[in-house]
């Protein structure tokens, strides 16, 4: 097994002053709700021996924002010094003895395994300058051209991801002249083993000119032809296994009131035949989403205030367009669908001691005594029975959280993507309860759920009864509070109701994501936390 040597030394603060990003490390670049440095430990993962070097400074975040145990890899830290060539010398110097040695910087997530003496190259951005590290072939024989010299056309752009045998790596980093270009060790390599150029796909996210050209080409690359973005065009195009989703989905967006269709990305055509959707193509906006900019981005006060005017202003659009849709649809979409996911998660559970607990028993999370299951769901019961009002229903998004809500700072215009075309099996279009939007950003907002979907949450079983939740929240945290319960105040909803059917979403969720039990349980305590605070 080879071994993978992730470099992510050094401050970003200065070289990517368009983020706007909450971190100074490589490693925690934002990129779209994950951290850069999840993507290229992820594609190594599982066949090879994964390693990660930041600055020491930036250790002790890394190690909170991407656990270690939980994403598969060893992180090192690293004294800073005259430049990169510097990091991946301590790197040669902390990794345990290997045959061959795989580098990858960490602002380029690899799409390709590299073979043996080989160098990545990708091509290179329309009217590049003579800033891009870069390497071409002449003959038998490659020739590299550090930042700042002169280039042949047909060069492509070093990517920073090579594969060496460990000997000779360690002999080119002894040797590089300079210490600030990790192209100098490629080069003293070349000359000791032949090397091979290989062009595959750029992912670079260390630029500001790739980044949001390198969004784009990572949906392309990693959404299995669910999402493919065509830039030329300027549009996403979308395709499922599930047709009846797709179905809805157009179908939602067809049948939109046409003074909410400005809300979303416009539908550019919709592929298939006999009534049968296979894909559609609408417009695709860059923004980033709230979920990104809520766990990644350093957003002042005043801007997520701004945003919150937006998410008012669509829903008092969406509730300009009423609608019934009656007791037994509210029902099931609120209550009968909750009570199935529950016993079906509770029912998954293998461990006898924990299924018993979270059904039957109080418990205690972080010290604050929980009722018992049953009791919880009684209470929450008649509040949702007593909440159905014809007046509360009419056009909705359906899945209004955080993920699904784009947004310009520099404009403050918000974007709505992903609708859910169904408020259950009865009721397909755009109509269902209005409450349910308020509940699914509070579900974000309040609730948290982007930290835990994201991997930044820690469940510890205390005592047979007792858990703990740790939740790695941001400075932003009060704030979206504040402004959720602003909004749901605005809104004219009752806060009890909206509370209690966001706790309810925790409960349900758990068994939609059957491949994590730790974010489970997460989600299960989550809900049983925020209900009890709900109903006191």
């Amino acid at each position: 097994m080879s071994a993978v040597l992730i470099i992510a030394g050094g401050d970003i603060s200065n070289k990517l002053p368009h983020l706007r990003a909450g971190f100074a490390c490589p490693a925690l670049i934002p990129l779209n709700t994950r951290p850069l440095a999840s993507y290229v430990i992820e594609f190594y993962r599982g066949r090879h021996d994964v390693h990660l070097f930041v600055d020491e400074a930036f250790l002790q975040e890394v190690q909170i924002e991407l656990p270690p145990r939980r994403h598969g890899f060893t992180l090192h830290g690293v004294v800073r010094g005259q430049g990169v060539v510097d990091t991946l010398r301590q790197a040669l110097q902390a990794v345990p003895a290997s045959e061959d040695l795989i580098v990858n910087l960490v602002t380029t997530i690899p799409v390709a395994d590299p073979e043996l003496n080989e160098v990545q190259g990708g091509s290179l951005p329309a009217h590049s300058t003579s800033a891009w590290s870069a390497i071409s072939r002449s003959g038998e024989s490659l020739e590299f051209h550090a930042k700042g010299e002169v280039r042949p056309d047909h060069s492509l752009a070093f990517t920073g991801i090579f594969r060496l045998e460990a000997a000779v790596l360690s002999a080119a980093v002894e040797s590089a002249p300079r210490r600030q270009d990790l192209l100098s060790v490629v080069e003293e390599a070349a000359s000791l083993s032949p090397l091979q150029l290989r062009e595959v796909e750029w992912i670079d996210c260390g630029h500001e000119t790739n980044y949001y050209r390198s969004r784009a080409a990572l949906i392309n690359s990693r959404s299995f032809n669910r999402l493919r973005v065509d830039s030329r065009r300027g549009t996403i195009i979308k395709s499922s296994s599930d047709k009846e989703k797709l179905a809805r989905e157009v179908s939602y967006l067809e049948t939109l009131p046409p003074g909410l269709r400005i809300l979303f990305p416009r539908l550019v055509s919709v592929s298939g035949s006999e009534g049968r959707v296979d894909s559609y193509e609408m417009e695709y906006y860059g923004y980033p989403n709230l979920a990104e900019y809520l766990i990644y981005w350093n957003l002042s006060k005043e801007s997520w205030w701004r945003c919150f005017d937006g998410l008012h202003t669509t829903l008092s659009l969406f509730r300009e367009h009423p609608a019934s849709i009656g007791p037994a649809s509210y029902r099931d979409f609120h209550w009968n669908k909750t009570i199935a996911r529950i016993d079906s998660y509770l029912s998954s559970i293998p461990d006898a001691s924990l299924r018993e607990t979270l059904s039957k028993t109080g418990l205690s999370i972080g010290g604050r005594a929980i009722p018992p299951l049953p009791q919880l769901l009684a209470s929450a019961e008649e509040v949702i029975t007593r909440a159905y009002r014809e007046q509360e229903f009419g056009t909705v998004h359906g899945d209004y959280c955080f993920n699904n809500i784009l947004f310009d700072v520099a404009s403050g215009i918000v974007r709505l993507i992903d609708p859910r075309g169904s408020f259950g099996p009865s009721l397909t279009g755009t109509f269902g309860d209005w409450r349910y939007d308020l509940a699914k950003l509070s579900h974000s907002s309040i609730g948290h759920y982007d930290y835990m979907v994201n991997g930044l949450f820690e469940v510890v079983r205390e005592a047979p009864a007792s858990f703990r939740l740790d939740l790695g929240l941001r400075p932003n945290a009060p704030w979206l509070q504040e402004m959720t319960r602003w909004l749901v105040s605005e809104q004219g909803a009752d806060p009890r109701e909206i509370s209690v059917m966001t706790a309810l979403l925790f409960l349900s969720m758990c068994p939609l994501h059957a491949d994590d039990s730790q974010r489970q349980l997460a989600f299960f305590l989550r809900g049983l936390e925020l209900l009890t605070q709900a109903l006191d």
